[in-house]
């Protein structure tokens, strides 16, 4: 039988409500019921990659990101019985860092018997290699010299998080215009940090490497900035209580915590 005009026309207007309802239920309702990603419950939930990671999580999965390189680490007599330790690490991340990791260095004899260790924690930026500075080691009485150095990462899992463009943009920092001059008894090492950033930057450590021609670590040294304002620049210098000669290269390493800076 077939329907009547009237019947028709109200068939059709009750398939247009029911399409625009079910469009709302889609809209209000599914968010609403579907499980939501809080990333501390320890679970895998909303549109997280892993447990309390990835997604709309500020924590990376493991999947996202590349494990730290150690391409070296050395220590330097700075004193009787007092040496700093430095270790440069490689972070190939372009937009993922860590706010805040903990480390050992290990100082060895030359019968890779333990002479120290030393505790401390640091911050890793993205994209870029930085020098981890440990200054003032006390290795003892005994005249045991540190001939092996080495570094470690403490933990299973550090916090890898993605970078915004405002804490990227934190990082334009640059060194230019190094310069070492001797006198014979003293070599000073003067170098120009440029904040190239929109904000003002606040303890800034910066760390001076000096290399001999075949790339071996000579000199080591670091320098505190208090305050390096938005667009500015300053001039930073180092000292040895020695003549610097016959150098290959020289490297000043601005380091620029993101994380921490308002």
């Amino acid at each position: 039988m077939s329907l009547s005009w009237s019947s028709r026309k109200q068939l059709l207007y009750f398939s247009v409500f029911a399409g625009i309802a079910l469009i709302l239920l889609v809209i209000f309702a599914v968010p609403v019921l579907a499980p939501k990603s809080t990333c501390t419950d320890n679970k895998q939930n909303g549109d997280e990659i892993g447990i309390d990671c990835g997604g709309g999580c500020a924590k990376l999965c493991s999947s996202q990101y590349q494990p730290l390189s150690i391409l070296w680490a050395r220590a330097f007599p700075a004193g009787p019985s007092v040496y700093h330790a430095l270790a440069y690490v490689e972070n190939k991340n372009i937009a993922s860092g860590i706010k805040s990791i903990s480390y050992k260095f290990i100082l060895k004899d030359e019968n890779n018997v333990l002479i120290t260790e030393k505790i401390g924690s640091t911050f890793i930026n993205p994209n870029r290699s930085t020098a981890i500075f440990e200054p003032s080691i006390y290795v003892g009485t005994g005249n045991r010299i540190p001939t092996y150095t080495t570094l470690q990462f403490l933990g299973s899992s550090p916090n890898w998080v993605a970078m915004d463009s405002a804490s990227v943009q934190k990082l334009s920092v640059f060194t230019k215009d190094q310069e070492i001059v001797s006198t014979g008894t003293l070599s000073k090492l003067t170098a120009t940090v440029e904040n190239k950033s929109f904000y003002d930057l606040s303890n800034i450590d910066v760390v001076a490497i000096v290399y001999d021609k075949k790339g071996n670590t000579m000199e080591i040294s670091k320098t505190l900035i208090d305050l390096l304002p938005a667009r500015s620049e300053k001039q930073v210098s180092f000292t040895w209580p020695k003549e610097i000669k016959d150098y290959g290269k020289i490297e000043v390493v601005p380091k620029v915590n993101p994380f921490s800076q308002y």
